[in-house]
């Protein structure tokens, strides 16, 4: 996920040097950047348009990987009762609860979330 950050942080930047600003956040990138790259209203110079060509596959494909895993992710929380019950609780959701399962085991081990939090 921190590649996906860099590389919509680095589009914004490198399409800022051209004069193309674009608002932060994944989802501005990937709705404008299709049509910036075949715009010809934009002066993209021909190998910069190649390069972020080839980013934006990138980034596609790091949508796809990030979003394989999220449901891996998912299913492994839904489908063990001890992660479940960590569902339950408020602001916990699937990565959090398969992440306190793995790190910290049983629950019980803690006398209080005090010494959990520790």
């Amino acid at each position: 996920m921190a590649e996906r950050v860099a590389l919509v942080n680095q589009f914004r930047e490198s399409l800022a040097e051209y004069g193309i600003v674009m608002l932060q956040g994944r989802f501005q990138v990937r709705s404008k950047l299709p049509e910036i790259l075949e715009d010809g209203e934009y002066t993209l110079p021909y190998l910069a348009r190649e390069v972020f060509s080839d980013q934006c596959r990138r980034l596609c494909e790091l949508d796809r990987v990030i979003g394989d895993y999220d449901q891996k992710i998912s299913s492994l929380s839904k489908s063990q009762e001890v992660t479940r019950r960590k569902l339950e609780i408020e602001g916990v959701g699937p990565i959090a609860a398969t992440a306190i399962v793995a790190s910290a085991g049983d629950l019980h081990d803690f006398k209080n979330g005090c010494q959990f939090a520790a």
